[in-house]
């Protein structure tokens, strides 16, 4: 099971993301983008709890994996600087 550790800096969690699904692409394994906003959600930690819920309950017709990415390089962005 793929999650991040608390206290990871996302940038890091999403890099070790992003070459997991590179390697499951280049054995021609095929992952929605859907499935991916699924994959990288579900893998964030419990200090990422309304975050998620937010992201996964809100009234969006579609999120992109890159949505999740951004919105979780500004969470973190945001948190720090509180």
């Amino acid at each position: 099971m793929f999650s991040m550790a608390e206290g990871t800096p996302i940038q890091n969690h999403l890099y070790d993301f992003n070459s997991i699904i590179i390697d499951l692409e280049s054995m021609e394994v095929k992952i929605e983008d859907e499935n991916k906003v699924m994959f990288l959600v579900v893998s964030l930690p419990s200090s990422y709890r309304y975050f998620k819920e937010i992201l996964l309950y809100s009234n969006h017709d579609s999120i992109s994996s890159e949505d999740v990415k951004a919105s979780s390089l500004s969470k973190e962005k945001f948190d720090l600087d509180v």
